[in-house]
Parts: C-alpha cells; sequence; structure tokens
C-alpha cells in the first residue's frame, strides 16, 4: 500500500502552515544537495543546465518561487513518488546538521509519526551524533490481535 496522498499532504500542510522551513538552518540548495545530485538533475530554466542552478537563481537570488515549491517539483516526488524518497526528505529535516535543536527535532517527529504510522511506516532513533539522536525510517511490524496469535502459535492448523 505504501504512504498514501492523504498522509503526504497532511505532512506537507502541516510544514507549509505551520510555515516551518524544511531546510532547517541550511539553505535550500544546500539542503536538498544533502539527498539529491542537483548537478545531475535537469533544470526548468533554459539558462542553466542543472537543477541546482535554476533553485539557487529562483529560490536564493530572486526568491521568486513560491515557499513550498518543492512539494510540487516533479524532480523531488515529494507528492507522489517512492516511499523512500518522501521518508529520506523528513529524516533529512530533522537531522542534526539540519536541526540542531533536540527539542524542535523532536516535536517535528512525533508530528511525522502521528501521520506515518497510519500508512505502517515511522521515524525512529537510528543512531546518535554528538548527542543528537539522527532519525531514520522504518516499517512498523503488523501487531494485529490475528497476527500476534499466528506468530506465537506452535502448530498452524485450519483454526489458524
Amino acid at each position: 500500500m505504501g504512504i498514501t496522498e492523504v498522509t503526504r499532504r497532511a505532512i506537507i500542510d502541516e510544514l507549509i502552515l505551520g510555515k516551518l522551513a524544511w531546510e532547517g538552518r541550511l539553505g535550500e540548495p544546500d539542503f536538498l544537495a544533502r539527498i539529491y545530485p542537483l548537478g545531475e538533475m535537469p533544470s526548468f530554466d533554459n539558462r542553466f543546465a542543472s537543477a541546482d542552478r535554476d533553485i539557487y537563481q529562483h529560490r536564493v537570488l530572486n526568491y521568486d518561487w513560491d515557499d513550498d515549491w518543492v512539494f510540487t517539483d516533479s524532480r523531488f516526488q515529494l507528492s507522489s513518488g517512492p516511499d523512500e524518497v518522501f521518508l529520506r526528505f523528513l529524516a533529512e529535516t530533522v537531522h542534526p546538521v539540519v536541526r540542531p535543536d533536540k527539542d524542535e527535532a523532536a516535536a517535528l517527529v512525533a508530528s511525522y509519526n502521528t501521520h506515518l504510522r497510519a500508512d505502517g511506516y515511522e521515524l525512529h532513533s537510528a543512531s546518535e551524533i554528538s548527542g543528537h539522536t539522527v532519525y531514520g525510517a522504518r516499517r512498523l511490524v503488523d501487531t494485529s490481535p490475528a497476527l500476534t496469535q499466528l506468530r506465537s502459535a506452535t502448530v498452524v492448523d485450519a483454526s489458524y
């Protein structure tokens, strides 16, 4: 099933309506370069050969793209791309380099997880760096009563 459009939209809406800077303390081009090979991605501006240049032009120099541009830009596949891409983006928004305030990062993770759990995913503490949590994504294990009973069964027969 994967992460639904409903879940993605709810998370994106929280970021936009809450005016939360997804790029944290980094500039947008620097943040995105942590995830995507911007120099190898196409530009939507025919003056430039790659995405890194048009992002810099339109978000740093001119600031003429909407603040939520990244969520609808097809190059980044956040609205409807693979789950792994969306989850990596979310995990990066709370990376200690991007968002050094531990409480702020934990609050964002809690918010993300409220939505992600409905689709069977969560961000979790994957490691630590300099006393800060580095989050990763994982698929949740189905804990429905029927599955729990099946896992504990020593013999599986027709009644299971």
